[in-house]
């Protein structure tokens, strides 16, 4: 509006703005309009209407434009870029692409390496991060060089090319998805501090003046806006870690006002850092007068005892353990059994607290089919021992190769993060909190109160027998 006001003479704004026009309608007025709205002078018709014709070009790009993006990344992206890749071409497109088969997960994430290189290497060189249009015509141009590929579309609905790239993963508005998308944001994601084209932006201060009490200072918002946008790193672990301290009362201010994880996690990113490191922290300034409980290995071994029958597959000892404890405390309203016979898959039955995936962690993560609640995955196929990592709003908050370190943070990322803990998983949560981190002095469940008892009695005899 300001430039249609400089451009036309001081009445013909006075009537757009009598008129209530905006930047918003502007461009629904056509010269029918101007007339009616007494605007009839021919050179201020043809003024606005320019205006309008120019604005609308660029709110929508044009058909020519998305032809030469789609022309470009067809220049970058043909049989030869995969040919020119000597593994690729062996291993990959010979024997699989070009017999008409879709690669395995690997093949697939080979891939998508390939046909991301040129992109990769325009991050490298300093150059504009690839767009949205580049992206999904790269997905496209895969699609089309080898069409067996669209058995991969993520759902039966979905685009052939939704499992390389999906605008918004497929709603109307949200993060996009696709193999190719996420490939792009690691790579950028992963560029030296002084090669990133865009910085983690501030979070104004006045946007957080709902969160402030009179125990929270504005200083102290703004030094965990300042944090906030700090990249973390080996060199300033300890740093960050000190910084976290001191921003406690604003993370425990978040969890009060129960405000949503993503806010939390957008608030304090680096709870995702350092190897659990920051969740650890929190969790003992949540509770700086809690003791000791029994030991944790002590008490996963023991639980190997309860439910001798179940979960015999599972290959990681404490894992197995913690699933046959829970199969022994009882959940409201699942039957277990029938005659004998569990009505339940043991695989089933165990996502209450784990999930294998058969996939690598990025593609399980970049899926818009993955649960945004907090969870527990192993990445390996059912039942075997795997690499695993806690989940969160599709974020990985903690990776490890160690079951017992991963269950430990799972279980305090329901306190540090405000998440409710689900009903089925709720009296193991209290165990948990009784017999090991004694966050809580007794549950409200009496089969679990009966359980703690036992296994302090059982640590006690052990004690007193060496």
């Amino acid at each position: 509006m300001q430039k249609i006001s400089e451009e036309v003479d001081a009445e013909t704004a006075m009537k757009l703005r009598a008129q209530k026009i905006n930047a918003q309608n502007l461009v629904l007025l056509n010269d029918a309009d101007l007339v009616e709205m007494g605007i009839i002078e021919k050179g201020s018709c043809l003024t606005i209407l320019n205006i309008i014709k120019n604005y609308s070009s660029e709110a929508n790009p044009t058909k020519d434009k998305i032809d030469e993006t789609s022309t470009n990344v067809q220049n970058l992206i043909n049989r030869s870029t995969f040919e020119d890749d000597a593994k690729f071409r062996m291993k990959i497109l010979y024997p699989i692409l070009d017999q008409g088969i879709v690669p395995d997960k690997d093949g697939l994430n080979h891939l998508t390496r390939v046909a991301c290189k040129q992109m990769e290497t325009q991050i490298m060189d300093g150059q504009r991060y690839p767009s949205v249009d580049q992206q999904h015509a790269a997905a496209v141009q895969i699609v089309k060089l080898f069409p067996q590929l669209s058995n991969t579309r993520v759902t039966p609905t979905g685009p052939d090319e939704s499992f390389f790239f999906w605008r918004n993963g497929g709603k109307e508005k949200g993060a996009h998805t696709g193999m190719i998308f996420h490939r792009i944001r690691n790579v950028i994601k992963q560029l030296p501090a002084g090669k990133h084209k865009y910085n983690r932006g501030t979070m104004p201060v006045e946007c957080l003046i709902y969160y402030i009490e009179e125990s929270v200072s504005t200083e102290l918002v703004e030094r965990a806006q300042l944090l906030r946008v700090m990249l973390a790193s080996a060199s300033v672990a300890e740093h960050i870690c000190d910084e976290m301290d001191r921003c406690f009362p604003v993370l425990k201010l978040l969890l009060k006002e129960k405000k949503p994880v993503n806010d939390i996690l957008d608030m304090f990113p680096h709870l995702c850092s350092y190897e659990g490191l920051v969740i650890r922290q929190m969790f003992e300034r949540l509770y700086p007068n809690r003791t000791e409980g029994l030991k944790i290995e002590d008490v996963f071994s023991q639980c190997l005892s309860y439910s001798p029958s179940r979960f015999s597959r599972v290959e990681d000892d404490h894992i197995r353990g913690c699933l046959r404890i829970i199969s022994h405390m009882p959940i409201r309203g699942q039957k277990r059994t029938l005659v004998g016979c569990p009505t339940v898959g043991e695989e089933h039955s165990a996502s209450i607290l784990i999930r294998w995936i058969g996939e690598c962690l990025d593609t399980y993560v970049a899926s818009p089919a993955t649960d945004s609640k907090l969870h527990m995955v192993c990445v390996a196929s059912p039942m075997k021992r795997g690499n695993y990592a806690v989940i969160c709003e599709k974020k990985v908050i903690f990776e490890t190769n160690n079951s017992i370190h991963a269950v430990e943070i799972l279980f305090k990322c329901y306190a540090v993060l405000g998440v409710e803990v689900p009903p089925n998983f709720r009296m193991f949560w209290d165990f948990l909190a009784c017999a090991i981190y004694n966050t809580i002095p007794h549950s409200q469940r009496t089969t679990v109160n009966r359980l703690v008892q036992t296994f302090i009695e059982v640590s006690r005899a052990r004690i007193d027998n060496k």
